[in-house]
């Protein structure tokens, strides 16, 4: 299923609504990411190619932020 096209009106608006990234210093991290800070500062690049390789997997369903779009995951958000 091919997501429907939209405007980059209505796109960059989408965007805009979503939460923001911060830059924080490495000093800081323990109080923003609790328990999670020991791997905010690594170098974990993945993939889903040896699960798809080892299972014989393939994914099918929706793009990310298609998904997400749909999902209206960040209406509740506040910025």
């Amino acid at each position: 299923m091919s997501p429907p096209r939209r405007s980059g009106t209505t796109r960059q608006r989408q965007r805009d609504s979503y939460p923001k990234a911060e830059s924080i210093f490495a000093e800081e991290a323990p109080g923003h990411f609790g328990w999670m800070a020991m791997f905010a500062g690594l170098d974990m690049p993945c993939s889903s190619a040896l699960t798809q390789e080892h299972l014989g997997w393939k994914p099918t369903g929706p793009k990310l932020i298609y998904d997400l779009d749909r999902a209206k995951v960040f209406e509740s958000v506040s910025i």
